[in-house]
C-alpha cells in the first residue's frame, strides 16, 4: 500500500498541465501513487502528461492512468480516482494547478505524527498581476469551529488536504453523482464532520490557478446553480440523520443561503422570485450572512422589502461602474510576477 494516493482530474488543461505534472512527479515523496483520470479531454492534455512522463522513469510504475470514454463531470471523475486509489491517504490535485514539491511528505508526516484522519495546508490564489495568501486561523479543528465558521473561511476543497482513505471507504463517502459545482463541499464538509481528528500545517504549498477562464469556478450558468442549491439539500438530508444535528443548523443554513445566491448575483441568471423562494428559511439571516459582503447583503435586504428598484440599480448601475473601478486600481496598483 503506497503511503499517498494523488488523484488528478483531466480536461481541457493543454495550456497549464505540464506545471502540474512536473510539481507532482517532483514530489520528495517516494512512496507515492498517482491517479490520473481523463474525462474525454478534447484537447493534447493527455499527451503532454504521456511526455512529461517519459522524463520521470521513476515515476512510471507508480501513474495509473483512466479514460472515461465519455464526459461525465467532476462529480463521477472524482469517484473514478477514490474507487481506483490505493494509498492510506488521498490527496488531490486539480491539473491546472500545482503544487510545492515537499507537499506530500509534509502532510504525510503530520498526518502520522498528529495520528490524523484529515491534514490540511494553507494555500496561494495565483492571478495574473497578484498572489493572495489564503490562511487558516486556527491550527486545529474542533466541532465549534465546523459548526461556526463559513465554508469560505474553512475552504471546503479537496486539493489542499490529505485524507484518510478509510474515512472515504468506511462511511461510504462519494462526491455527490451528476453534482458538478460545490461537489468538494459535498463532500470535504462529511468527511471533517466524520474526522477524529483534523490538523493545519500553517505553510502554503498549493498553488490555486486562477488564470484558467475554462475552469468551472470562474464561470457560472443555471445549472452550476442548480448544482449549489440541490448539493445544500443533500448535505442538510445527511446532516439531519446524525445524532447532534441540531448543532450544526446554523451551519447548513449559511450553506444553503450561499447556495441560491447565484440566483440573486449574475445578470444572466437573475431571478428574484426564485431567489426568495428557494430555502425561503434562511432570508431572515441575511445580516449573520458575513461571509456575503455588506454591499451584497444590503441589496439583498432591499430586495426582500420591496425595494427592488433600488436593489436593481444597485446592481445593474452601481455595481458594474464599483468593478470597473476596483478592477483598474488593483491594475495600477500591483506589479506582474512570473
Amino acid at each position: 500500500m503506497p503511503k499517498v494516493s494523488v488523484c488528478v482530474p483531466i480536461y481541457n488543461v493543454e495550456k497549464y498541465i505540464e506545471k502540474c505534472v512536473r510539481s507532482l512527479f517532483e514530489q520528495t515523496l517516494d512512496d507515492i501513487e498517482y491517479i490520473f483520470v481523463n474525462d474525454c479531454t478534447p484537447d493534447k492534455s493527455m499527451d503532454i502528461l504521456r511526455r512529461v512522463l517519459v522524463e520521470y522513469p521513476q515515476r512510471q510504475e507508480q501513474v495509473k492512468v483512466i479514460d472515461h470514454k465519455v464526459n461525465k463531470g467532476s462529480a463521477t471523475v472524482r469517484n473514478t480516482c477514490l474507487s481506483a486509489a490505493t494509498g492510506e491517504y488521498i490527496g488531490w490535485c486539480d491539473s491546472d494547478d500545482w503544487v510545492e514539491t515537499d507537499m506530500y511528505e509534509a502532510m504525510y508526516d503530520k498526518a502520522k505524527a498528529e495520528n490524523a484522519d484529515i491534514v490540511c495546508c494553507n494555500y496561494v490564489a495565483e492571478y495574473s498581476y497578484k498572489r493572495v495568501f489564503e490562511t487558516y486561523p486556527y491550527l486545529e479543528e474542533t466541532k465549534e469551529i465546523l459548526q461556526t465558521l463559513p465554508p469560505i473561511v474553512l475552504n471546503s476543497a479537496v486539493w489542499n488536504k490529505l485524507i484518510h482513505r478509510n474515512l472515504y471507504t468506511i462511511n461510504s463517502i462519494q462526491a455527490y453523482e451528476d453534482i458538478n459545482m460545490n461537489e468538494d463541499l459535498g463532500v470535504t464538509l462529511r468527511l471533517r464532520y466524520l474526522s477524529r481528528k483534523t490538523v493545519i500545517i500553517p505553510k502554503a504549498f498549493y498553488h490555486y490557478n486562477r488564470l484558467n477562464d475554462a475552469s468551472m469556478t470562474v464561470s457560472s450558468n443555471l445549472r452550476y446553480e442548480e448544482d449549489r442549491i440541490q448539493c445544500a439539500r443533500l448535505l442538510e438530508d445527511w446532516f439531519a440523520s446524525q445524532p447532534d444535528r441540531d448543532s450544526y443548523k446554523g451551519m447548513i443554513n449559511t450553506i444553503k443561503f450561499a447556495a441560491k445566491a447565484g440566483l440573486f448575483y449574475h445578470p444572466a441568471l437573475k431571478n428574484l422570485d426564485r431567489w426568495k423562494n428557494t430555502f425561503p428559511e434562511t432570508n431572515k439571516y441575511i445580516w449573520q450572512n458575513r461571509a456575503i459582503s455588506f454591499y451584497d447583503r444590503a441589496a439583498m435586504w432591499l430586495s426582500l422589502h420591496h425595494g427592488g428598484y433600488i436593489a436593481y440599480f444597485m446592481y445593474k448601475v452601481a455595481k458594474p461602474v464599483f468593478r470597473v473601478f476596483k478592477h483598474h486600481l488593483q491594475k495600477l496598483t500591483q506589479f506582474p510576477y512570473k
